[in-house]
C-alpha cells in the first residue's frame, strides 16, 4: 500500500508576514494540558479532568543569514519582546496553514570546524493554533461568466491580476478548458476560462503559486469535483 505521507521539503515559515529564509528543520507546534485531580472519598478509582491547554512552542533551525528580512525581524522582536503572528505552510493538497501568535524567546547561533554557521529559534505560542486550508473552491461553474471562484484564506495568499496570470495551471479532466485571466477582489480569486465543456462533473485540479512583496508563498493545490450544466 502506498503512503500518503507529506514531504517536509517545501514547507515554509512566515513571521509577521515575512518569509524566514533557509529553514533547515522544525519541531512543533506542540502542546499539552495540566491534569486536575478531582478524586474524592467516594471514588473507587482516581478521577481526573483536563486543565487549560497550552500550545507550547515551535522551534526550528536555520542557515544563518544576517541580512534575511525574516531572520532580522525575529532577532529584533526577541529583543523588543514583541508578539507577532507566525504561519507554518504545509505541503498537502489544499495547502494547510498553521497560524499562531507567539513571542520569539530564543535566537542562538552555533558554528564549528568545517561546518556552516546556523541558528536555532524558539517561539513561545500564546493562545490557540489555527489549522486552515490555503484555498477553498466553489462547487459549480458560473456558466454565464465561465468562471471558477476561489476563496482566499485570510491575508496569507496575495495575488493581483498581473502577478497571478501565468502562475496558474489547470488540469481540467478532459473538460476542454483554457485559463484566460485571473483576478482578485475582496479575498476571492476568480479564474476565467475559454472553452465550453460538455455537461457533467469533472475533477478539476488547480495549482497556483503567487509571489508577494512580503515573501514567496508555497503552491496551493486544489482538487474538487466541479459540475457544469448549461
Amino acid at each position: 500500500m502506498s503512503s500518503n505521507a507529506l514531504e517536509s521539503q517545501g514547507v515554509t515559515l512566515e513571521w509577521d508576514g515575512t518569509n524566514i529564509g533557509e529553514v533547515v528543520s522544525f519541531n512543533g507546534p506542540g502542546g499539552s494540558a495540566s491534569i486536575i485531580d478531582v478524586t474524592h472519598l467516594g471514588s473507587t478509582r482516581r478521577e481526573k479532568r483536563m486543565g487549560i491547554a497550552d500550545e507550547g512552542q515551535i522551534s526550528f533551525d536555520i542557515n544563518l543569514l544576517p541580512s534575511d528580512a525574516g531572520q532580522i525581524k525575529l532577532r529584533n522582536d526577541r529583543a523588543d519582546r514583541t508578539e507577532r503572528t507566525c504561519r507554518l505552510f504545509l505541503t498537502d493538497t489544499g495547502g494547510t496553514i498553521l497560524t499562531m501568535d507567539a513571542y520569539c524567546t530564543q535566537f542562538s547561533v552555533q558554528g564549528s570546524v568545517d561546518n556552516k554557521i546556523q541558528g536555532s529559534v524558539t517561539l513561545e505560542i500564546t493562545g490557540a493554533v489555527n489549522w486552515s486550508p490555503l484555498l477553498s473552491i466553489e462547487t459549480a461553474w458560473n456558466t454565464t461568466a465561465n468562471t471558477i471562484a476561489l476563496e482566499v484564506e485570510g491575508d496569507t495568499f496575495h495575488a493581483t491580476g498581473s502577478e497571478i496570470t501565468g502562475n496558474w495551471t489547470v488540469d481540467d479532466d478532459g473538460a476542454g478548458l483554457t485559463l484566460s485571466t485571473a483576478s482578485e477582489e475582496t479575498g476571492v480569486v476568480t479564474l476565467t476560462f475559454t472553452g465550453t465543456p460538455s455537461e457533467g462533473t469533472y475533477n478539476v485540479t488547480l495549482q497556483a503559486k503567487a509571489e508577494a512583496l512580503a515573501g514567496v508563498y508555497p503552491s496551493g493545490i486544489l482538487q474538487a469535483p466541479v459540475t457544469y450544466s448549461s
